[in-house]
This record gives C-alpha cells, structure tokens and sequence, in this order.
C-alpha cells in the first residue's frame, strides 16, 4: 500500500517536472527566435558578397521559417495550454528545434564555397555561439539541446574533415572537442536544473498540502464555531420565547378578567365538570336585567331563549362539545324585561385538558337586533319600491315565479295585468316630478284597494304597474278585476287644489296559455297594454297572438330604418296646392314615401313613429328639407316667385337644438326666400308644452318662414293654440272635407274653420279633395287653397316639373 502511494507520488513529481520544463523552454521561446533572426540577418549581408549564388537566401528563408514555426508553437500554447498534453507541447517544440538546428546547419556549405579559411573559422565561431546559446537556452530539456545542437556541428565536423588538410582537420578536431565538452556541460547544468525544478516543485507541493490542511483545520473550527453560535442562538431564542409566553399568559389572562369585567357583549363561561356557570353584568345587562335579578343557572338561559331556538342551539352546543361540529355560531331571540324579543348572536370555544376532553365552554352574547333591523331595511329596499311600498320589479318577478309553481299544483290560473297611467308624462312635464310622485303614490293606493289581499300589486318602473291574480277559476274573473281598476282611475285625482283626470290602460295574459314564463307572461301583458293605448286608451285588452304578429312587424320595420337612408331607399313626392281663386298651381306639400327590398313599400303612418323613437327621423328629416327645397327652388324660377313648398315636422325633430340652425343654413345656401317654406305643424307638437318647442317656433316664425297647423279639428285644444302661437296658415283635415257633402255637422264645422281663420287673419287650405262638389263648396265657403286627388296625388318631383311645364305652356 505505501509502494503504491510514494510510486504515485513519485509519477505525480516526474509530470510536475515536465510541466515546469515545457514551461521554462516555452517561456524563453521568443527571446531565442528573436536571436535567430537577429544573426541569420547579420550573416546574410557578411556572405552575400563572397558567394554569388542564391544559396544564401534559401538558407536565410529556410531559417526564418523554421524559426517562426516555432514561435507559432510559442503563441498557440500561451493562447490555450489546455490545447495539448505536456508530452505532446514537448514533441512538437523538439521537432521545431530540430528543424531550427538543421536550418542551421545549412550554412556549413558555405566554408566550401568560399574556400576561404578566415570565413570558415568565422562560421565555426557562429556555430559555437549559437551552440553556446543552445546551453543557456536549452538545457532545461536534454533533448531539445541534442537534436539543436548536433545537426549544425556535427555538419561542421563532417565538412570541414572533407577538406583534408591540416588546418581543417584541426578545427573539425576542435569541433568535436567543443561538442563533447559542451554535451557534458549541458547535462550537468540540466542535472542540476531538473534537481532545483524537483526540489520546487516538491517545496510547492508541501506548501499547497500545509495550505490545504490549514484551510481544513480553519474550515473545522469556523463549523464548529458556527455550530456553538446556532446553539447558543437557539438557547437565548428558547429562552425569550418562553419569557414572552410567561409575559403573553400574564396580559392574556389581565385581559380575560377585564374583558369578563367590562365587555360591552356579554359573557358566560360554563364549567363542563361542575357545571357551574358565570354570566356577565353585561350578558344580563343586554336582556334589561341587573345583575343580581338573575341567578347563574343554565336554566336561566333556558327560560329566557325563544321556545324555537332553545332545543335547536342546545343540539349545536351539544354537538360542539362532543367534537361533530368545528364551532358553535348561532343566531336566536331572547326575551328582554320588558317582553320584547332581542336578537342575539352566541359565539364559544372550548378549554380542553391535556388528554383533549372539553373542561369549559367560553362565550359571548352579542345584541344584533340593530343589524337585523338593518338588514330588513336593506332587504325591503331591494325588494320595495321607495315611492309608493309596492313590491318592485325584482320581487314581481319572485312572486310571479312562485305563483307558477302553485299553480302547477293547483291547476288554477294566473292572469297578470299590465297597466300605464295615461297621459302621466304630461303631468310631469307640465305640473313637475313632485306632483307626478304623489300621483303615483294615489294611484297605488287605488290599485291596492281594487284587488283581494291574496292578490299583488307591484310597481314595475316610472308609471307602469302589475296586478298579479291568483287561483282564477275562469277569464270573467281576470275582466272583472280589470273592468275594477278602470272605475277606479274615473274619479279625478286630488293634486295642489287642482283635480287631474288620469285614466289606464291595461293588458292581460294568462297562465299558461299566454305564457308558461314569468318572462313570457310579462311581456305579452305589455304587448296587450300597447294595443289598449292604440284603441284610444282607458281600457283593458287580452293578450292575442296577432298582437305579437304587430310587434315583430315594428321590429322589422325598425331593424330596417337603420341605414335605409344611405341605401337610398327613401324619396319624396309632391301633391301641388291650388288656389281656389285662380285655379293654378302655387304650391306643393312634400310627402315622404320609403320602398324597401325586404318590406317593399312601407306607409308613412307605420314608419314616422317608429324613426320618431328610434331618433332616425332626425337624419330622414334633413334629407325631405334638402330635396323640397331644392325642388322649390327651381319651381319658383318656371312660374312665379309665389310658389311655396310645404314640409311635415315632427315633435322629435322639434326637439333637436341644431333644427332652426339647419333651416336657416339651408335657406341661405340656397337661395330660397324664407317666405317660400311652410312648415306644418301636429297639434302633437304643442301637446308637450316644452319650452324648446315654443322658442324654436318663435325663432322660425322671427325669421319669416311659414306655419302651419296640420289636421285641423282632430285634437283636443286646436282653438287655444291658435291663438297662442304664431300661425300662417291653417290646414282642415281630409276626415272633415269627405263628408261635407253629407253629413251637415261636418259641413257647418269647417264653414265655422274658415270663417274663424279668415277672423283670425290665417290662410286655410283644405286636404283630401276629390270631387267637384266639394271642390264648389269650398270656394262658396272662401276657401283659399286646396289640395287632393282632385288636382293630383302625390307624384315625383319630374313629373312635377312636367306638369308646371305644361301649366306655362297653357297659359
């Protein structure tokens, strides 16, 4: 075993020796190929002029090559002397002298051919210099020095002993003397050098093992230094940790005696083993007792809790102790001193022994009856509405579902009921949103008392309401009730001394033939309350299935209202205006027509109030002014500058803030007088009283453009509002002129029309004329203007060019 090791230590000092040569011979590399270079040139220019041939020029190449060979060697081992293994970096800088000392050698053959003696010992001198270089150099590694040293003298000694005579032998026997003695030389100094090389690598080696095994010791004490430090760390932590827990026990246990003192929430603590039990001045304070009114008894918890929680949180506390359940949380009313219940939360742990079993039970009692009355209130708030406590949307819709799963247990009907106060939006445009509240608060209240108390009437939203019926055995009775709540809005309500006529309307569907959702249900009940507002309102309907044919037919229009303009689907034709004086053409209404690809052609009266709600009027509205005044324009220029275009507005393009503007722009744009254009008006318009309408007509009318009121006779306070705004012209509607050849209150109606608007300094045009005895009429009335199928229907605005065409060439 010890064989092995000093062998190996033996093997480990050889290989560190050769590194420390291949080291030393690499690191003197470029100093002695700078020497080559140095004499190769130096002897370059002293032969050049005794030898005419190039032989000195191929030994000065060859030199310099086999010189920089091994400075190649130099450079790639300081690069990387990781490249090669020490025995391979060694071989090839052998090899690189070997090349370098035959290189050398080349120039021996130069004593011949100068066949000058002084130039030979010259050479032999070069050699023995280079040799002795060689010694300095080289004797690091015996062999580098051998295969450097002999090519160049032994080459010497052989050419210089071919010569022959005296003195050439002489020197090659000087030669060889020199090579002897300097091999000699040179493997005393390597002796001694591989000795010094051994004794430092070796003095290293025991150094890098001292340093070693100090580093190991120094690892050994800092560990076990460490170690001592954890422990003591870890003592002085256990130490601290125990006088932080003495501490904590100490504060925690102040706290629980004065918790037990003075908590505001009450509390009780239960000894499981001798089943004694302590409540708090607070835990009775809370309940309206003092504390000497009530003994320390588990009966007295007893007799205090309500009979429905008290074998409910016996079983929970129960369970609690004997580990079912992980806590014990739970809500139950006790009765207070004076017989009113208080809402409490009961909260407890357990204290248990070392072995786990449960030896107390600790609580509190907190009163959350303010909480609950809270939660109420949100609950109510969610489920009520705030103006008139009727249930709201969210709990109709709770209610009506539940209603279905009775139903379908009773097999009894349902019938939900839809109602709108008519006319209410008025009355908080008019008279203000505070009125309209106490409105509807009345009107809740009228609802309420005309329906069972099994019955629900719930408020959906602004001025809609539901009735829900329950256990209906036939439909007469949903008619019933509906026929009720009618009567009950007949009475006027009593609002500010002022007494407001606001009357129902009112839809009906019933479960389940109507509906089998309460979704369903809801929605066809509005359906049928729109029809009753269709038929004049202040009445009732029951759902039908046509109904929903005519809401899918209003989708459809709508859905293709949008982006009909820019399809181009719209256009505008004209019916000229007569005057009865004259028999000729002054004027035109415009009348907008729209043809549809899906729907094909689609009346006005259908899609006017639709575009009305969906806003699409506003942009349909601008294109009809653009077209009719363009048309006017031109039409004014064929026959006279008297001619007029009358326009329809509706309410919603009243409302648009940019409408005067626009006219105005589009008049001076133009071109066209402002006297030219009548816009007419729908009682409609003036209904709301809005002051944005009332501005907007005074500024149309300030800037001269016409006003007319349309369909003359058919609204509720057409005699007021003449008078009130500022009119032009006055237009009789077309119900009023088809019987005035027969019915005579039709006839005196619109004599009385003409009579009061001439009064009242207007124009009156009449609509709808289609026969000469009308037409006579008319004119013995005085009439001014009339308009109808008579004259012509409505056509395009060529055609109507084409008919003024030949009105001028007539006349």
């Amino acid at each position: 075993m010890s064989k092995t090791k000093t062998s190996k230590q033996s093997e480990r000092v050889k290989t560190l020796i050769a590194e420390e040569q291949t080291r030393i011979l690499f690191q003197q590399a470029p100093i002695s190929n700078a020497t080559v270079y140095a004499v190769a040139t130096l002897f370059y220019f002293i032969l050049i002029p005794h030898i005419d041939s190039g032989i000195v020029e191929i030994w000065v190449i060859s030199l310099f090559a086999t010189a920089t060979f091994r400075l190649v060697l130099w450079a790639l081992r300081r690069r990387d002397p990781r490249k090669m293994t020490t025995k391979q970096w060694q071989r090839a800088y052998l090899f690189g002298c070997l090349m370098v000392g035959v290189a050398w050698s080349l120039i021996v053959p130069h004593i011949y051919l100068t066949d000058n003696l002084t130039v030979a010992i010259g050479l032999c001198m070069l050699l023995f210099g280079i040799v002795a270089s060689a010694v300095v150099i080289l004797s690091v590694y015996l062999p580098a020095f051998v295969v450097y040293v002999y090519p160049q003298l032994l080459t010497l000694i052989g050419t210089l002993l071919f010569y022959g005579d005296f003195a050439h032998n002489t020197l090659a026997i000087a030669t060889f003397v020199y090579l002897v003695m300097t091999t000699l030389f040179t493997r005393n100094v390597h002796r001694n050098l591989v000795e010094n090389i051994g004794l430092e690598v070796q003095n290293r080696r025991l150094i890098d093992e001292l340093s070693e095994e100090v580093r190991s010791r120094e690892t050994t004490i800092d560990l076990r230094t460490s170690e001592l430090q954890d422990k003591n760390s870890a003592l002085s932590k256990e130490i601290n940790e125990r006088e932080q827990a003495e501490s904590a026990l100490r504060k925690s246990e102040e706290r629980f005696e004065l918790a037990m003192r003075g908590a505001n929430d009450g509390v009780y603590d239960w000894n499981l083993k001798t089943n004694e039990i302590y409540y708090s001045p607070r835990w009775k304070k809370m309940l309206g007792y003092e504390d000497d009114e009530l003994p320390n008894d588990f009966s007295t918890w007893e007799d205090l809790i309500e009979d429905k929680d008290r074998e409910r949180s016996w079983v929970m506390l129960s369970d609690y102790i004997e580990g079912k359940r992980d806590n014990f949380h739970i809500e139950f009313k006790m009765r207070h001193k004076d017989g009113h219940w208080v809402d409490i939360l009961s909260r407890a742990f357990l204290v248990r022994d070392a072995e786990g079993n449960a030896i107390r039970t600790v609580g509190t009692h907190v009163d959350i009856s303010e909480k609950k009355r809270q939660e109420a209130h949100i609950l109510k708030q969610a489920h009520y509405d705030g103006l008139t406590g009727l249930p709201n949307r969210f709990l109709a819709m709770d209610r009506l579902t539940q209603l279905l799963k009775e139903t379908d247990r009773d097999h009894q009907m349902i019938a939900v009921l839809f109602l709108d106060l008519d006319g209410f939006k008025r009355v908080n445009d008019t008279l203000g949103h505070e009125t309209g509240d106490r409105l509807l608060v009345q009107a809740a209240e009228r609802l309420k008392s005309a329906v069972r108390d099994a019955d629900s009437v719930c408020r959906l939203g602004g001025d809609e309401f539901v009735v829900l019926l329950r256990n209906l055995s036939e439909l007469t009775d949903a008619k019933a009730v509906a026929g009720n709540l009618i009567a009950q809005f007949r009475d006027p309500f009593t609002l500010d001394d002022r007494e407001l006529v606001v009357t129902t309307s009112i839809g009906i569907s019933i479960y389940p033939s109507d509906g089998v959702t309460p979704t369903e249900l809801l929605r066809n009940a509005d359906t049928a309350m729109y029809h009753s507002k269709e038929q004049g309102r202040n009445t009732f309907n029951f759902y039908t299935s046509e109904m929903n044919l005519n809401i899918s037919r209003s989708l459809e229009v709508e859905e293709q209202l949008q982006g009909a303009h820019k399809r181009q689907e719209f256009s505008v034709l004209y019916q000229p205006v007569i005057d009865m004086r004259s028999n000729r053409v002054v004027g035109a209404e415009a009348l907008l027509r729209w043809n549809n690809p899906a729907l094909g052609m689609v009346s006005p009266d259908e899609f006017i109030p639709i575009a009305e709600q969906t806003g699409v009027i506003l942009e349909i509205g601008r294109y009809v002014l653009q077209q009719a005044v363009i048309n006017a324009l031109q039409w004014q220029e064929m026959i006279d500058n008297e001619f007029r275009i009358s326009i329809n507005l509706s309410p919603r393009q009243f409302r648009d803030v940019k409408l005067v503007e626009f006219i105005s722009d589009l008049l001076e744009h133009s071109g066209l007088k402002a006297e030219a254009l009548i816009l007419e008006i729908t009682e409609g318009v003036l209904m709301s009283g809005q002051r944005e309408i009332v501005a907007a007509l005074d500024r149309l009318h300030s800037k001269g453009i016409g006003l007319a009121m349309d369909d003359f006779g058919t609204g509720y306070s057409s005699l007021s509002h003449l008078r009130n705004y500022p009119f032009d012209v006055l237009k009789i509607d077309r119900s009023f002129i088809n019987d005035l050849m027969i019915d005579a209150a039709d006839w005196e109606l619109v004599n009385a029309s003409v009579l009061m608007a001439h009064g009242m300094g207007l124009e009156v045009v009449a609509e709808g004329v289609e026969t000469e005895d009308q037409l006579k009429q008319l004119q013995n009335m005085q009439c001014d203007l009339a308009q109808g199928f008579l004259f012509n229907k409505p056509i395009t605005a060529e055609a109507f060019t084409s008919m003024l065409q030949d009105s001028v060439s007539l006349s």
